[in-house]
């Protein structure tokens, strides 16, 4: 007598838009499990941040319904997430908008489950009136970039991640060559131009996104104190003048939080380029020095030869090269 075939179990799977309210906590587990070393190598900030947002989901869907963050989709399979993307106009009323944590469990990858996270993304982009769709991977992601390059994005510009180690005294600093003086809340606006003028034509778009991520060009000083006493930070800002005009901004952000790292950003003007980066950087780490206990991040544009150079000279290491990618989208 042949032995009948048992029923196997029914193994859902489903592609949903994300619930805020229940999703993020996995999500967070999610980001961790696959980015969690590397996240940590620059700071525990974003994963701290994801798990404020779990925490708090909630609150924040009341306070601001619309915030980037609390949009995207999961992939869910027998119950469980495994595959996140998250959507987002990089500011309000932007054109651009911004596709992240692109994420699928290692036990369930290879089944094309983050290519109908990215369609599902993008549908979503063109339906809610967004132009074009920027995204970043790690340079040395072949997986990912094969993924992204046949759905149409092309690379955009290149960005490195370099790191100084915690150093117990502070650097030796040298002459300053234009004059400096405390940022004030009336600069930011010039300071935002600045930075549009300083980002190549093809880069100009997207701009605002690099403002935010620098986490130095966001608010004024009250907005920027009120996030210090939140995060547990200190913040300096400082511009330079010339002939009654900035032409060069620096920021230093300092960290008191276990796990945290230092933060140090500027931008230069591009006629002065190659004549305040040292000093610049030299600056910024003087601040930081009553802080010495945490290592130091900065963010340079691949083509920033001048800036890279400065942050070597002073003792920060390459620890990771991102690809910025861009594809228009076409609005429903």
């Amino acid at each position: 007598m042949l032995a009948q075939a048992l029923p196997q179990p029914i193994v859902r799977s489903a592609l949903r838009p994300m619930n805020p309210l229940r999703d993020l906590g996995q999500i967070a587990d999610l980001v961790e499990g696959a980015f969690g070393a590397e996240l940590r190598l620059l700071g525990d900030e974003y994963l701290v941040a994801m798990r404020r947002w779990a925490a708090r989901a909630p609150l924040l869907l009341l306070l601001d319904p619309e915030e980037s963050f609390l949009s995207g989709y999961v992939w869910e399979e027998a119950g469980r997430l495994v595959g996140n993307v998250t959507v987002g106009p990089l500011y309000r009323g932007s054109a651009e908008w911004l596709i992240s944590n692109v994420v699928v469990h290692p036990d369930y990858r290879r089944r094309g489950i983050a290519r109908q996270l990215m369609e599902a993304a993008l549908a979503s982009i063109a339906a809610r009136g967004g132009e074009r769709a920027v995204l970043q991977m790690r340079e040395d992601n072949e997986g990912a970039g094969r993924l992204y390059a046949s759905l149409g994005f092309r690379y955009l510009y290149g960005s490195v991640d370099l790191l100084r180690e915690a150093q117990p005294a502070p650097p030796a600093l040298g002459p300053l060559a234009v004059p400096w003086r405390r940022f004030r809340s009336g600069d930011l606006h010039a300071a935002r131009r600045l930075l549009q003028r300083a980002t190549p034509p093809e880069q100009q778009p997207y701009a605002p996104v690099l403002a935010a991520s620098s986490q130095f060009l966001e608010h004024g000083a009250w907005g920027a104190w009120l996030e210090d006493r939140l995060d547990g930070a200190r913040t300096g800002r400082w511009v330079a003048e010339e002939a009654g005009r900035i032409c060069a901004f620096l920021g230093a952000r300092a960290s008191r939080r276990r796990g945290r790292h230092h933060r140090l950003y500027w931008i230069v003007r591009p006629d002065q380029q190659g004549r305040l980066e040292e000093a610049l950087v030299g600056r910024g780490l003087g601040f930081l020095a009553a802080f010495p206990d945490h290592p130091t991040l900065a963010l340079a544009p691949l083509s920033d030869e001048t800036g890279l150079a400065a942050l070597r000279q002073w003792g920060f290491r390459e620890v990771r090269r991102l690809s910025h990618l861009v594809r228009e989208v076409k609005t429903a």
